[in-house]
């Protein structure tokens, strides 16, 4: 099939990809490379739910994620070209023992996990700011990119990810995040999931409310790293008595179940947790301002990898 690529078109045959299995079986990846140029492109059966959301990162990119260059459906599949990162996710760095090819230590400092926590929340501020939410929150959809300046965090699957409006079916992703809300939810005796037919079950919270839960949850994972066990709870240290957070939280997510927004609750918790200022998380927000200007890198390679 054809593939418009900025100004310039190229023929893409999905039978010659080495494509790899996602998570879910219905899901591929691969490399498609163009001369010296690499394009990330993933292969669907189904319509993703971020289907929506990547037809607006076209003209106008979200913080600290790959850039989306086209949507194209054939032959019954589903077609999402995008920047190639040079990388690999937080989860294989920490699994294989690599934080000092990527970060300032052999492990990773506090200052490294200050840059992952902020860096995230950065970017899923920008997608909840355009109404879509991020539900899979997780070490191995986090992507660092080493560059000689510095270490740049990115969030990838986006294709995970629905708007506040869309049903969700939360079968296909990580839920490491998602306790505290959960938690609260069955403590008052509200149903979190809700039947909407004989094999569809959906989320009953809005899901950018849930994101605001799942940050908190996420900076004190990150924080935790290498101290203890990942495979303790998150949300029970936070609100056990002698957490200095546990009234606070308990506040919060009490919002949060009554269907009240918390970002600024969200933002003041992530700021105390780590001591550092608001300016700081803010700082992230201002990032390189998002719009059509990944084009014009693309073009440029593009041309280079044709000479």
């Amino acid at each position: 099939m054809q593939v418009k690529l900025g100004l310039f078109t190229k023929f893409f045959d999905p039978n010659t990809m080495n494509w790899k299995n996602q998570s879910s079986l219905n899901d591929q990846f691969g490399v498609w490379k163009i001369g010296k140029r690499n394009i990330f492109v993933k292969r669907f059966q189904k319509l993703p739910p971020g289907w929506r959301l990547m037809e607006e990162a076209i003209v106008k990119s979200f913080l600290n994620t790959p850039q989306i260059y086209r949507l194209q459906e054939d032959d019954n599949f589903y077609y999402a070209f995008m920047e190639c990162l040079d990388g690999d996710t937080l989860y294989n760095i920490i699994q294989g023992r690599k934080t000092s090819d990527f970060f300032q230590t052999s492990g990773l400092g506090n200052e490294d996990k200050i840059n992952i926590v902020l860096s995230v929340t950065a970017s899923i501020r920008s997608l909840n700011l355009r109404g879509f939410w991020y539900p899979d929150l997780d070490l191995k959809n986090i992507f660092v990119v080493k560059t000689p300046k510095k270490t740049k965090i990115f969030l990838i699957d986006l294709d995970s990810c629905p708007s506040s409006d869309q049903s969700f079916d939360p079968g296909n992703v990580s839920q490491v995040c998602w306790e505290g809300l959960v938690k609260t939810y069955l403590k008052h005796g509200k149903p979190f999931l809700k039947r909407e037919g004989p094999n569809i079950v959906r989320i009953a919270p809005n899901g950018i409310h849930l994101n605001q839960s799942m940050l908190i949850l996420f900076a004190h994972y990150i924080k935790r790293l290498g101290i203890v066990p990942k495979e303790l709870p998150l949300y029970d240290p936070l609100i056990n008595s002698k957490s200095p957070f546990s009234g606070t939280l308990s506040l919060i997510h009490l919002k949060l179940l009554d269907g009240e927004d918390s970002w600024r609750d969200t933002e003041a918790f992530i700021c105390n947790y780590f001591s550092i200022s608001k300016s700081r998380l803010q700082k992230k927000y201002q990032g390189k301002k998002p719009g059509k200007t990944h084009w014009v890198e693309l073009i440029r390679k593009l041309k280079n990898a044709r000479t």
